[in-house]
């Protein structure tokens, strides 16, 4: 794989080109996992939200919000009563539809005017994976319905997915595109509820459904790499290293 392989990777990247001041990561123990590689460079406020989380879970990074159940209530009245906005909000779900839906809209309530929503497990390689109820394993469980529900909702929010990392979705970047347009779209909204059902077609549409790109198109439509502008520089402290920049301007050769 190439330099950009991971989901945190992706977000590091936004936070440096964006100039992002604050993040915020709504996850589960299962889930993340990277919340502790995230550039800390620039941001005035780096805060994780964990859910379905025991007394006793420590990774050994630090968690401002935590709820032993899959409730995000008491805490959504915190952060509404306090006023509080991100510029990058990344959500990485408990996989069931109800939760990944639930943190979609969460997320919504909470990006800034100029911020984006970053979603991971939004394009699964296999039908195995998406299993509606908890798996041991590779599980993403239904993500990437709720996500093509909310980009239905949201016909203003544009999208793109990156194509690694079982899908890395980018909402509210004017590099992306509305997903709502054209026949699978509309097609999506008369499935059954079966997720069998949902996933071969989505399997097939996947393209149109989330304006699907590879790395270097999303490096592209980001101005990133050899594409930045003139004034832009790699933020200090970023994961990419020499022979990963020079690895970027390979793609484009």
């Amino acid at each position: 794989m190439g330099p950009v392989g991971t989901k945190v990777e992706i977000i590091n990247l936004l936070i440096g080109k964006y100039g992002f001041t604050s993040y915020l990561e709504i996850a589960a123990p299962t889930t993340g996992f990277l919340f502790g590689q995230v550039a800390r460079q620039g941001l005035e406020r780096c805060d994780r939200i964990v859910y379905c989380c025991p007394p006793d879970f420590d990774d050994g990074e630090r968690i401002v919000w935590r709820s032993e159940t899959a409730s995000l209530d008491a805490i959504a009245a915190e952060l509404v009563r306090a006023g509080r906005r991100y510029d990058i909000v990344f959500v990485d779900s408990h996989h069931t539809y109800e939760c990944s839906a639930r943190d979609l809209a969460f997320a919504f309530s909470l990006v800034s005017d100029r911020g984006l929503i970053v979603m991971h497990d939004a394009a699964p390689p296999a039908l195995a994976t998406t299993t509606p109820d908890f798996i041991a394993g590779d599980w993403t469980g239904q993500s990437y319905a709720a996500l093509v529900d909310f980009l239905l909702l949201h016909p203003e929010r544009p999208v793109y997915v990156v194509d690694i990392d079982w899908g890395v979705a980018v909402i509210g970047s004017a590099a992306g595109a509305p997903a709502t347009a054209g026949e699978a779209a509309s097609a999506w909204r008369q499935l059954p509820d079966d997720y069998s059902t949902r996933f071969a077609f989505f399997e097939a549409n996947r393209a149109a459904l989330l304006n699907l790109c590879s790395v270097g198109d999303f490096l592209r439509r980001e101005r990133l790499g050899p594409f930045a502008p003139r004034h832009w520089r790699w933020p200090t402290g970023l994961w990419l290293n020499h022979r990963s920049v020079g690895h970027c301007k390979a793609i484009f050769r």
